[in-house]
């Protein structure tokens, strides 16, 4: 065996066993770039938000990382509910979980991957980890958001 090859098959089957392993999610997850904003969605920025505090509508927070997988897999579901036509009834941001830490501070927010519901000016409710589109769907029904 050729010495350049020696050298050069470890280093390949390594980057191989890292890519296919938990680490290489995790690599993966903290390089990757953010998912593009859906349609109705839009960024959090501190006046808008306020303003739509202020309007006393029903707002829809989506607390994102781009190398958390649950958020992810959020934004796949919420993907696929906007293709079925079933976009929530209330204004949509995403608190990007590592730039907007007044937002985190405020709302006493500790992990991304989490949904939060506004209406009248106050927080009413959150909920974590939902990834599936029917349990999205459902704490939408229980925080009586409908959808369109």
């Amino acid at each position: 065996m050729p010495r350049w090859l020696k050298i050069i098959l470890p280093l390949v089957l390594v980057a191989g066993l890292v890519a296919v392993s938990p680490l290489g999610k995790l690599i993966y997850l903290n390089v990757r770039a953010d998912d593009p904003l859906l349609q109705q969605w839009q960024d959090y920025d501190t006046g808008r938000f306020a303003q739509a505090i202020e309007s006393k509508a029903d707002l829809l927070v989506q607390i994102y990382a781009s190398w958390c997988p649950v958020c992810e897999a959020q934004h796949r579901s919420f993907q696929a509910l906007e293709a079925k036509g079933q976009v929530p009834d209330a204004q949509l941001f995403r608190v990007d979980f590592d730039r907007h830490t007044d937002f985190l501070k405020q709302y006493k927010v500790t992990s991304t991957g989490q949904l939060l519901v506004f209406r009248n000016g106050a927080l009413v409710t959150r909920g974590q980890g939902l990834v599936d589109e029917n349990k999205i769907l459902s704490f939408l029904e229980e925080a009586s958001i409908s959808v369109h």
